[in-house]
């Protein structure tokens, strides 16, 4: 027990060093792993400025970009700074699933339990400059890593990972386990100084204990190795000028991004091989695996349409329950909606679709659930399968226009232009709002002296538009929630409220200047004309697939201008960016 709380506190201590005390990410290619905590297999260096355990000379987190610097095109394309990115919760998650599958479904690993990763301004999980391995990160590495090893230790788990522990259970034998699982989790092949170096750590452990034991730590110095919690894109220096990324750290790059997993045995082998030399078809391939999970991740992080899961609305029984009877399978109204919102994403995404069809298409996926509650559709969604209906004439267009967005941007029994008109202002447009003043009163408060039959807009015009200090900083947003105004908190399309017509007249304001519209449909259209939609959209793809780029705006330029006229897809755009400077390159 003494040397299992020796061994702990010597990680965690080292760890710290590397992620909190020392203020900066390790270097890859100069760490030492961590080791028992004393003789050979101890660290060799404990942080300070440029030492071993230091930050790399050049190598930075790089900075959080604003929303109107990811909607700005740039005079030319540059590629970002090199960066050492930390795995998010969800791609450590991968990690395991992918590397030890046999360790998924035990009864002694519970998962991967680190804190939530940081948003970054744009809102996403990914950047660089926000991915940092602070104290609660570290120490829960740790507890993550030693879990993952008692799992794969387990007498009914290691004789299937490692066969040579039934019958050779000795130093060579470890050696076997660190070669194999240690590529997969660092990515690439270990140097033999590396393979020298952990083999020592368990002949240490292993002397004092068993082999069990000995390969647990072993296990556990892998797992949470800088090498194996950071995504690297440091490269090698070009003769001209930058360094060019390693042929693996491209394959890494290459299937986090397209597929949100580690790469594959063979797709480390082939990089090893100097093998990746289409990197567009290689990005296909693995978009081709069908996976979804960094397409999903997007869209449920930049429109954060997920939040209308298990919410309730008065007006609409059931709302967030599943119904009775059945088989169990049917969702709720509110999760269906999520639903119809990531099948509406990802068909967009994968589709022959252009930035014009996403933000004007005519239709929606409904199933039979959907269409009885909008109240369209109900010939052709005639089951729980999601099938493409057009939409009624006037009942908005596009990802706008979807039930999820406007129904998670409301409250509970009546709509909200403040929440709409953010949302629609900072998510499409990537504007930034004015900091809120503190002590706002409640609408309800602010509009006592409202008439009871005011709708939901005259109570806000009330209080926001008129002789109060709020008209200032919502005369910016708001009048686009105006236009929401067509859909009830439910996301069902209406024509009146309290008996008077809904009024969805509004004066909105673009990058180009002010245009007088009525109504969802043709906020879309305007919205797309001026560009600063799909400038938004393309800019935020970027963002979140390049991972911040360092806070590089520019990394993906040319394919910007490209699916903002219309000319490629937006499939084309997110294969694109593999074929961009940025992704071979840094400066």
């Amino acid at each position: 027990m003494k040397k299992t709380m020796f061994f702990r506190s010597s990680f965690a201590l080292t760890l710290a060093c590397f992620g909190v005390a020392c203020g900066s990410p390790p270097p890859l290619g100069s760490e030492e792993e961590n080791g028992s905590g004393g003789g050979s297999s101890g660290l060799e260096g404990s942080g300070g400025s440029g030492g071993p355990g230091g930050p790399a000379e050049g190598v930075d987190a790089g900075a959080s970009s604003s929303r109107e610097e990811v909607r700005e095109l740039c005079a030319a394309e540059a590629p970002g700074p090199r960066l050492l990115r930390r795995l998010t919760l969800t791609e450590l998650d991968q990690v395991v699933k992918n590397i030890f599958p046999e360790i998924v479904n035990s009864a002694d690993f519970s998962g991967v339990r680190l804190p939530a990763d940081s948003e970054s301004p744009l809102g996403f999980s990914t950047d660089a400059a926000t991915l940092l391995p602070t104290q609660p990160v570290v120490n829960d590495l740790l507890k993550s890593a030693e879990a993952v090893a008692d799992a794969i230790v387990d007498p009914n788990v290691l004789g299937s990972m490692l066969p040579c522990s039934a019958d050779a259970a000795d130093a060579t034998c470890a050696g076997e386990f660190v070669s194999k699982y240690g590529r997969r989790l660092f990515r690439r092949s270990l140097t033999e100084e590396e393979k020298s170096r952990y083999v020592g750590l368990f002949e240490t452990v292993s002397a004092d204990s068993d082999f069990s034991t000995g390969l647990k730590w072993t296990i556990t110095s892998l797992f949470q190795s800088p090498h194996a919690f950071y995504r690297s894109e440091v490269g090698e220096p070009n003769p001209e000028g930058g360094f060019d990324l390693t042929p693996t750290e491209i394959a890494t790059n290459l299937a986090f991004t397209y597929t949100g997993y580690p790469p594959s045995d063979e797709l480390i082998a082939k990089a090893e091989a100097g093998e990746l030399t289409d990197l567009g078809a290689e990005a296909e391939a693995l978009l081709n695996q069908d996976t979804k999970l960094t397409i999903r991740s997007f869209f449920s992080e930049w429109l954060q349409y997920q939040i209308i899961r298990g919410k309730t609305r008065d007006a609409y029984e059931g709302f967030e329950l599943k119904p009775e009877g059945g088989d169990g399978s049917e969702l709720s109204t509110s999760e269906y909606m999520a639903e119809e919102t990531q099948v509406y994403t990802e068909t967009m995404m994968l589709g022959n679709y252009t930035m014009l069809d996403f933000f004007t298409a005519d239709w929606s996926p409904l199933n039979s659930k959907l269409a009885s509650h909008y109240g369209y559709g109900e010939d052709e969604a005639t089951s729980l399968a999601f099938v493409k209906v057009t939409r009624p004439e006037g009942q908005g267009l596009g990802v706008t226009a979807l039930g999820s967005i406007s129904a998670s941007t409301a409250h509970q029994t009546h709509s909200s232009p403040t929440l709409r008109g953010l949302h629609f202002y900072e998510k499409f447009l990537c504007n930034e709002p004015t900091e809120p003043p503190e002590d706002i009163p409640a609408l309800e408060e602010a509009t006592a002296e409202a008439p009871e039959d005011a709708t939901t807009r005259e109570q806000f015009e009330l209080f926001h538009a008129t002789g109060t200090t709020c008209k200032n900083c919502h005369i910016a947003f708001e009048p686009f929630g105006f236009a929401f105004e067509e859909f009830d908190e439910a996301g069902v399309f209406r024509t009146t409220e309290k008996g008077k017509p809904i009024d969805a007249k509004t004066t909105v304001r673009f990058s180009t200047g002010e245009v007088e519209i009525d109504g969802m449909t043709e906020l879309a259209n305007q919205a797309f004309q001026n560009q600063d939609m799909q400038n938004c959209a393309s800019g935020m793809l970027a963002a979140y697939f390049l991972s911040g780029a360092g806070g590089q705006s520019c990394a993906a330029n040319s394919l910007r201008t490209q699916v903002a006229q219309g000319q490629i897809s937006i499939r084309q755009y997110l294969l694109g960016l593999a074929q961009t400077e940025h992704f071979r390159h840094r400066e």
